[in-house]
């Protein structure tokens, strides 16, 4: 039978990933496709900056100030465990979000 180990290196970004998830959820939930399917890292790179009018529009009553500081530090955190070089970086994607 085989065994199965988990890294730390895994599963630190498994937790790193879920309390950001839950940090975003307490912002609004997510009513596209697209920013349903978005992990926990593409979901905070989009509600922490506009990029497009209709992001704009999605995104004009959410106030993300009060998780900043916190979803940033995960989000930090969990890029640094998951950049290596040569690796491309993710593209940004267009998500609406409601509260």
């Amino acid at each position: 039978m085989a065994r199965i180990s988990v890294t730390p290196h895994y599963s630190d970004g498994k937790a790193n990933e879920r309390s950001l998830a839950a940090l975003i959820g307490t912002k609004g939930t997510a009513i596209t496709r697209e920013a349903q399917d978005a992990e926990p890292m593409r979901q905070w790179e989009d509600m922490r900056a506009t990029t497009g009018v209709l992001d704009f529009l999605a995104e004009l009553t959410m106030d993300v100030d009060d998780i900043r500081e916190e979803a940033n530090r995960l989000h930090e955190r969990q890029e640094a465990r998951s950049t290596s070089p040569g690796r491309p970086r993710r593209k940004p994607v267009t998500c609406a979000y409601t509260d």
